[in-house]
């Protein structure tokens, strides 16, 4: 539909979650590919969390905690 796919999402939350590995190095290319891809995802209604692989591996309660909480408020709010 929108020409990209998501790493994980919640269609009840309208919520993207993307894992940023090597691919998303930081450079001005990857920022623009990354902004596209979630102005796409943001025009059907979903919100784009990003996390560093870094990050899922070093505190992935952090991430899930951010996740559940990120979802809930999206569920409750509509």
């Amino acid at each position: 539909m929108l020409g990209f796919i998501a790493d994980f999402v919640c269609h009840e939350a309208r919520l993207i979650v993307e894992i940023d590995g090597w691919q998303h190095d930081g450079t001005a290319a990857g920022r623009s590919q990354d902004t596209r891809r979630d102005e796409a995802f943001a025009t059907a209604d979903f919100l784009t969390l990003r996390f560093e692989n870094e990050l899922v591996a070093g505190d992935l309660d952090a991430v899930l905690g951010k996740v559940r909480a990120v979802a809930r408020s999206r569920i409750e709010g509509r």
